[in-house]
């Protein structure tokens, strides 16, 4: 796929083709990745399978389990497992035809077992898939002796049934295995993390408040003077006292607003106009 004289990537290119027929066919990139290698595998290493897909003589599914037990054979050994798995495929299920496939691999290529094992114990993996009302499955792809111990240490710890459980035995295997991890990690899987809490602690509001002065609206400040400044004109001679106010009247009083200034022309306004032609301006007028 990769042309040096034009600059494609090859591997952009491949995702690109999985993108473009996951969106054709509805499927993840991921799935149109798998059906493109089973498609590459048929059409150029196992054409007599794909005839036999083709014709309706096997099932997609035994066509994968021929290709997955073909990956390590060359071209001339495929041919011969063609030869001796499909003249007795009609009326087999897969399981069968993939057996039969993998007696056959032997016995052409021992090393293409050991390596197809080898490949497949470096792609071991534990993952988990979320299911409908809050529930999950967890996958462990593991050698098959291993996968084996495991499951038979933990259907060990599910028997024997306690008095008055009526739990099935399923249910009872994984809350053993959720007893082993919890037992291995000191936590409990079954208790839900705490909540993030979006509130302020105690610390973070003093950071807040340490050097924050009191807000006064830039308003308000206009429109006040402090208590004690006194605007009224004095009191005429002989008039009575005014009446005491209360002494704990509010730091800032309300007064009136200052009067308009008044414009009066500058130096420089004054030359500038005078060299404006005298009379009115005439004005444009707007009606149509």
């Amino acid at each position: 796929m990769a042309n040096p004289e034009v600059g494609y990537d090859a591997e952009a290119m491949e995702h690109s083709a999985q993108s473009e027929i996951g969106l054709a066919l509805g499927i993840t990139p991921e799935s149109a990745s798998q059906s493109i290698d089973l498609a590459l595998a048929l059409t150029r290493r196992l054409p007599q399978t794909f005839a036999a897909l083709e014709d309706g003589a096997i099932t997609l599914p035994t066509a994968r389990a021929i290709v997955e037990e073909a990956v390590n054979l060359d071209v001339a050994q495929c041919a011969h497992l063609e030869k001796a798995v499909l003249a007795k495929a009609a009326g087999r299920t897969t399981g069968s035809i993939r057996r039969a496939a993998r007696r056959e691999v032997e016995k052409l290529d021992g090393e293409a077992v050991r390596k197809r094992r080898e490949k497949a114990v470096a792609e071991r993996s534990l993952y988990v898939t979320d299911e409908p009302d809050r529930m999950a499955t967890l996958h462990a792809y593991l050698p098959r002796e291993q996968a084996h111990a495991c499951f038979t240490a933990i259907d060990a710890l599910a028997h024997p049934k306690a008095a008055g459980d009526d739990r099935p035995v399923g249910a009872r295997r994984a809350h053993a295995l959720v007893d082993l991890i919890a037992a291995a990690t000191g936590t409990d899987p079954r208790t839900p993390p705490a909540p993030q809490s979006c509130a302020l602690t105690a610390e973070q509001i003093a950071e807040l408040n340490r050097g924050a002065e009191v807000y006064v609206p830039r308003l308000a400040l206009r429109d006040t003077v402090p208590a004690g400044t006194s605007t009224a004109a004095s009191p005429a001679a002989g008039a009575p006292p005014p009446a005491a106010t209360s002494t704990t009247a509010s730091p800032l009083r309300p007064v009136a607003a200052p009067s308009t200034p008044t414009w009066r022309p500058s130096a420089a306004s004054t030359t500038r106009s005078s060299r404006c032609p005298a009379g009115p301006v005439p004005r444009t007028s707007t009606a149509p």
